[in-house]
């Protein structure tokens, strides 16, 4: 099994990022325009991978806009550089196998996928987990002719959507609101497709009172803990009652690693393209002429807790 992030980095992104580098085999990430522009979330993507250690992974540039929308970023979230909270340094010159690379995420991605189907076996060896917009996916699904790639997706694990009211308006999630033409194709793809959304990622997070805990996870639980407290903060000035920090992203990672863990629905689903419910999700008649996809709607969330907090383990005594 091989895992592959595509992510906008972000400071949820940076806490799903080092908690999948030590759950499952990661084999290389793809930067979106979201949390932060494209060029940003790329140079993102390359400083946490040093700061996490596995600078030899490689990392791909994708779409720098949506679709079709104007892009729409969260600075006011994530910080200017979409990682306040924790400087790291510039790696401009750090060398990981992917300046300048000429190619597309999404052609990327096909061709790792072709490479695999080229090799001995016919099992689904590959999952993607999305925590960003899902400009990247959706142009990779649309320029997939190849028949042999889709077995060898065991799943597409999105972070996006809500069935319940949004975070970025009272209907959209801020992912599917980027790029809601994007998020409307995937779900309508027919690709093995699961939705974690924010019906089950406000639920249960880390308490603001648990942050200090993270120091304890060598550097890396220091950076967590300096990005974590200024997104709380961040997160407090709109809602003042808030107590909790959600993980939204880091519960993805977490629905591709176990998803027996969660409760799904296989439901067809739709996503608002415009006007005032752009990015809504909406839940069409089972006789839709839509392929369903698998809808989170409950997670066993003492386990998800206890499963974020081993997987940083493997930090602790790091410099």
């Amino acid at each position: 099994m091989r895992w592959y992030l595509d992510m906008d980095p972000g400071i949820d992104d940076a806490v799903a990022l080092a908690v999948a580098l030590t759950r499952g085999p990661v084999a290389g990430l793809t930067t979106v325009a979201g949390n932060v522009r494209g060029s940003q979330t790329f140079r993102n993507a390359r400083r946490l991978l040093r700061a996490f250690g596995r600078s030899d992974l490689p990392v791909v540039a994708g779409a720098e806009k949506p679709l079709f929308h104007p892009l729409v970023t969260a600075p006011h979230i994530h910080g200017q550089s979409g990682l306040e909270g924790y400087a790291l340094a510039d790696d401009t010159d750090a060398a990981n196998g992917n300046q300048g690379a000429p190619v597309s995420a999404w052609a990327w991605m096909a061709d790792q996928l072709r490479q695999e189907s080229a090799k001995e076996g016919s099992g689904k060896e590959s999952i993607w987990v999305a925590t960003g917009p899902l400009t990247n996916v959706a142009r990779f699904l649309a320029g997939c002719a190849d028949g042999d790639l889709d077995r060898r997706m065991a799943a597409i694990t999105v972070m996006g959507g809500s069935l319940v009211g949004g975070n970025v308006t009272s209907a959209a999630e801020f992912n599917f609101y980027c790029d809601p033409d994007a998020a409307d194709f995937v779900l309508a793809s027919g690709w093995p497709v699961r939705v974690v959304g924010l019906d089950v990622t406000t639920r249960r997070g880390i308490a603001v009172a648990d942050l200090p805990r993270l120091r304890g996870y060598g550097r890396v639980g220091e950076m967590l803990q300096g990005w974590l407290a200024f997104y709380a903060e961040a997160i407090a000035r709109y809602d003042q009652t808030e107590d909790q920090v959600h993980l939204h992203d880091v519960l993805a990672v977490a629905a591709a690693a176990h998803p027996e863990r969660f409760e799904w629905q296989s439901l067809p689903l739709a996503v608002v393209r415009d006007g005032e419910r752009r990015g809504a999700v909406v839940r069409l008649s089972p006789t839709a002429a839509r392929a369903p996809v698998d809808y989170a709607v409950g997670f066993d969330q003492e386990w998800f807790l206890e499963w974020f907090w081993q997987s940083l383990e493997g930090y602790q005594g790091t410099g």
